[in-house]
């Protein structure tokens, strides 16, 4: 996980983030309803680089890691 979190950049994290709200006109292309705005690409991209920093920390000292998530 930490190999493939390692070269994605505040651009390209930025443009995946815009791109999680598809919209042409009143047709929604996406599932994703939560907000999308500079302020909280921001919060994001932060808490991003921490989860990326946690990663290489845990693969420099070989720990397992087990991720989930919850879908409603």
């Amino acid at each position: 996980m930490a190999q493939a979190l390692e070269p994605l950049t505040r651009a390209e994290f930025h443009k995946r983030y815009f791109a999680l709200k598809k919209q042409l006109l009143w047709f929604n292309f996406s599932d994703y309803h939560g907000p999308v705005n500079e302020n909280n690409f921001s919060y994001s991209w932060g808490y991003f680089e921490k989860v990326r920093t946690f990663y290489q920390k845990a693969a420099a000292a070989q720990y397992a890691m087990i991720f989930m998530v919850e879908m409603n």
